[in-house]
């Protein structure tokens, strides 16, 4: 009996590699996309800020110019965003085992 028990067992231990396996790729495509749209949109608040700077765009809500502080500023905003928006991840990732 023990080698049925052990056909038996490495059955269900097949099952559970394949179910982690794509867990895990499912994971990192995730993990992947989020890093890929993070850098995105630092390049692109970057690209956007350094064309306002350049073209004296002026900021109405303080009738200036915008300078460098102003970029950082909005830069940083939308990086602790992100983070913010990134610890959902976690939660969507029990939501998904339960």
């Amino acid at each position: 009996m023990e080698k049925t028990e052990i056909k038996n067992y490495e059955a269900h231990l097949e099952k559970g590699r394949k179910a982690g396996a794509k867990e895990k790729l499912m994971t990192g495509v995730g993990m992947s996309i989020m890093m890929t749209m993070m850098y995105a949109v630092y390049a692109y608040a970057f690209w956007v800020g350094g064309k306002f700077v350049s073209d004296e765009v002026v900021n109405y809500s303080t009738g200036e110019i915008y300078s460098f502080t102003d970029i950082l500023s909005c830069f940083f905003g939308i990086l602790f965003g992100l983070f913010g928006m990134s610890t959902a991840g976690t939660a969507m990732q029990a939501v998904a085992d339960g």
